[in-house]
């Protein structure tokens, strides 16, 4: 019996648009200086830690989803992939 391989994954793409906006962060500060716009949470250290935060955890989320997708992918197979998951500890880093 194969498994439904087609899912919603939509939060996939999310997750690379969050890794490039965190990449070009200084980029952006400085186009909306010149715009003279203002976006307080740009320069929140909190907010930038949790902005990091989330965009490493979707990041390990995207790696474990797509070890998971594809043919003949066993059952046990998946589930000692989350289990791995589960397992190790998150390595968080901030660039």
């Amino acid at each position: 019996m194969d498994l439904i391989l087609h899912t919603e994954v939509r939060w996939l793409s999310r997750g690379k648009v969050l890794a490039r906006f965190v990449c070009l962060i200084n980029e952006i500060k400085q186009l909306l200086s010149t715009r003279k716009e203002d976006y307080p949470q740009l320069t929140d250290q909190s907010w930038l830690a949790d902005l990091g935060f989330l965009t490493d955890i979707t990041i390990k989320l995207n790696e474990l989803n797509l070890e998971m997708q594809g043919k003949n992918r066993h059952v046990a197979k998946m589930v000692g992939s989350v289990n791995t998951f589960k397992a190790k500890p998150l390595i968080i880093y901030f660039i």
